[in-house]
């Protein structure tokens, strides 16, 4: 099945908001990439905005669950600052967000933009200030089942289609994660060859001392 849906813009108003309780951010600096005229190294965050089979907090009388593979993405897709659309850092029709699902929910990757915002979220995450995902859905529920418990209203999502993910720092699912990605540690330099050169110049050096 195609999992991608044109965006209808006109269809924003009506986009009902998730927070991700409990998510934790992950920050990456990605060296810069000389094939792609990069001089800088990248700021990438990955994380979980959206898992699956995880309560909401209380949406106003009910709560939410997110059925496995419930998720469709609009074309193009953001991620933004904040549920903010004048803060975007990262759009799949760029690549700089990059969506994938599985079977514990929706990991995404974002290489952080070189602009205030980007700047700032990098900073705040890698920090620890903010540590939290959310996510929009652009038409409500699209597809879903109801079920009463004896204390809540429970409503499992089967379908739905997501226009944005967020860096928040209040977040409403338990279970998301966003962190800054680590950078592997340099492998240490074999310098046999450096070595032995300096014992052989040390050595000639008290040869001629000695003559």
């Amino acid at each position: 099945m195609d999992k991608k849906k044109s965006l209808n813009f006109a269809a924003l108003k009506n986009r009902t908001m998730f927070k991700s309780v409990g998510s934790r951010l992950k920050f990456v600096q990605k060296p810069a990439n000389a094939e792609k005229g990069e001089k800088e190294p990248t700021n990438t965050l990955e994380g979980y905005p959206i898992v699956w089979n995880e309560l909401s907090d209380d949406r106003g009388g009910y709560k939410v669950k997110l059925a496995p593979g419930s998720a469709l993405f609009a074309t193009p897709c953001f991620a933004l600052y904040n549920h903010d659309f004048a803060n975007v850092l990262g759009n799949t029709a760029n690549k700089t967000l990059r969506v994938m699902p599985d079977e514990h929910g929706v990991k995404v990757e974002i290489d952080l933009p070189d602009t205030c915002c980007g700047r700032d979220v990098a900073e705040l995450v890698e920090d620890e200030y903010i540590g939290g995902m959310s996510f929009s859905m652009a038409m409500g529920f699209e597809q879903y089942t109801t079920e009463e418990t004896d204390t809540d209203t429970i409503i499992t999502v089967t379908r739905f289609t997501c226009d944005e993910v967020t860096v928040t720092g209040i977040p409403s699912f338990t279970s998301t994660s966003i962190a800054v990605q680590e950078q592997p540690e340099p492998e240490p330099q074999d310098d046999t060859e450096g070595r032995v050169e300096s014992s052989r110049l040390e050595k000639a050096r008290l040869d001629f001392l000695r003559l």
